[in-house]
This record gives structure tokens, C-alpha cells and sequence, in this order.
């Protein structure tokens, strides 16, 4: 699952996306025959952005009744670093076991709003700023035959 995320602005930068799980193919093409869904792994990428911006990128995942699955700060880099080399998100063990329990209930737990944000902005040709970045989570789907 990808979600792409556009930040712009005088700084610092920030952007909300809200997605269903029900909206990407791999899930809606096999929700009736869905028996178990479970994280694997999480990434952050930059696809674009303000040539020289750095800063602090935040990322967020929160559930749509408002619980956060999890938070990430990457603290004081050059957003263009991340471009071919992906951030690859470690989560503990309890956000582990939260968004597994969310996935686990697809049905009632469908929506999440993904944030995107640059903080503490030390360079880069602007203002303006602009930022678009991915969040990318790997989840394993059994399905019944």
C-alpha cells in the first residue's frame, strides 16, 4: 500500500491524506475472501522536492477513530537523500501489534489519515517549499481459495 503526499508552503511544511484500505486493488479485489491481514514493513521515499530542502520530516499514521498507529521523525536530513534511498520505518513491537489488531479488523477499521511534514527547515531554494513523499506499507494477505 502507497500513500503519496504533497507539503508546500513558507515553512514549516505540512500535508494530510486520508486513504481506506479498501481502496487498493491487492484488498478490494479479494475483501470477501480476505482471512487475515498483517504488517511486514514500512518505508519512507522522496519522489520530489524543493532542490536543497532540509529539515526534520515527520510522518504519521492515524487511525480514522483517531489512534495513532504511529509517528516517525527523521531528524535534520536533506529530503533529496531519501529520493532513491528509502527511510526505512522500524516500529516497536506494541505499534506492531496495534496496527496488527486494526488490520486484523479491516471491516470496522478501514481508514487511516497519513501526515506528512518538514519542520526546523535550515535550507533550500524557497520559500516556497515543497515536498512530495510516499509512505509505503508491506502487509501479508491469506485469503481462502
Amino acid at each position: 500500500m502507497k500513500q503519496e503526499i504533497t507539503a508546500s508552503g513558507n515553512g514549516p511544511i505540512s500535508e494530510t491524506e486520508s486513504f481506506c484500505l479498501s481502496d487498493f486493488n491487492e484488498i478490494n479485489d479479494n475483501i470477501d475472501r480476505i482471512q487475515e491481514i498483517k504488517y511486514v514493513a514500512a518505508a519512507y521515499r522522496t519522489l520530489e522536492s524543493t532542490p536543497g530542502l532540509k529539515g526534520d520530516i515527520l510522518a504519521s499514521l492515524v487511525a480514522a477513530d483517531g489512534t495513532e498507529i504511529f509517528s516517525i521523525t527523521i531528524p535534520n536530513v536533506q529530503v533529496e537523500d531519501y529520493i532513491d534511498n528509502p527511510f526505512e520505518i522500524v516500529l516497536t513491537q506494541a505499534q506492531i501489534d496495534l496496527f496488527n489488531s486494526y488490520l486484523t479488523d479491516y471491516q470496522n477499521h478501514d481508514c487511516y489519515t497519513a501526515t506528512l511534514s518538514v519542520v526546523n527547515i535550515t535550507a533550500g531554494d524557497g520559500p516556497p517549499y515543497s515536498l512530495t513523499g510516499v509512505v509505503e506499507i508491506v502487509v501479508e494477505i491469506k485469503t481462502s481459495v
